[in-house]
């Protein structure tokens, strides 16, 4: 599984790199194509309802928890 934030990277206190416009600084890029070099097999994209530097906090952690269990159940 691939988890891709459907909201991209939202700049906040935590993360500001002061003269970078991190909202655009990978536009277009390819992030699968690494992972498909790497595992050499099909991934499964699961688009997830937050921003990227929130994925591992509620309530998006329970989204992510739960598409694991779905997936290890069908194994």
């Amino acid at each position: 599984l691939y988890f891709k934030s459907n909201q991209g990277i939202e700049t906040n206190d935590l993360f500001n790199l002061p003269g970078l416009d991190v909202g655009d600084m990978f536009e277009g890029y390819d992030y699968l194509r690494p992972w498909r070099e790497t595992i050499g097999q099909r991934l499964e994209v699961v688009e997830f309802p937050c921003d990227h530097l929130s994925f591992l906090v509620e309530p998006a952690l329970s989204f992510v928890r739960d598409r694991l269990r779905e997936t290890l159940a069908r194994r």
